[in-house]
């Protein structure tokens, strides 16, 4: 996934092309121009809606994916075929929190390999002998 800076929004109101409800999801500007979508679920886990929008403190980041969705024709009806949009996945409100998620693998590697040399200095054990007792353990 691809890492994203947004700068500013609004959520989505009224009747869509086809006089139905829109459903409230957010659009995001990002800080290269472009424009994304974000499911209005991912900004109410952040504690964000239209009713503080304006009390919010930019940026957010974000984290983008795509997302198979399906097309629907003049009627609003399903057509049963699909394209890709990309989306925002993930949202955050500090670049530490965005940071914490996609080193996550990393620091928990970190951690391990410096927990395995506090167990090897603690019982006089060379790497290799560690190695092979971690591994009869599991």
């Amino acid at each position: 996934m691809k890492t994203v800076i947004i700068t500013g929004g609004h959520f989505t109101e009224g009747k869509d092309t086809n006089g139905r409800d829109k459903q409230g999801n957010f659009v995001a500007y990002l800080n290269n121009g472009d424009e994304i979508f974000i499911l209005k679920n991912r900004m109410d886990r952040i504690g964000i809606n239209k009713d503080n929008l304006k009390d919010v403190k930019w940026p957010l980041y974000g984290l983008q994916g795509t997302r198979s969705v399906g097309t629907r024709n003049a009627q609003g009806e399903l057509t049963g075929e699909t394209v890709n949009r990309d989306e925002i996945k993930s949202v955050f409100k500090t670049d530490d929190d965005l940071i914490a998620v996609t080193t996550a693998g990393e620091t928990i590697r970190v951690k391990e390999a410096v927990r395995k040399h506090e167990i090897r200095k603690a019982s006089d054990l060379t790497d290799e002998q560690l190695k092979v007792l971690m591994e009869a353990s599991w």
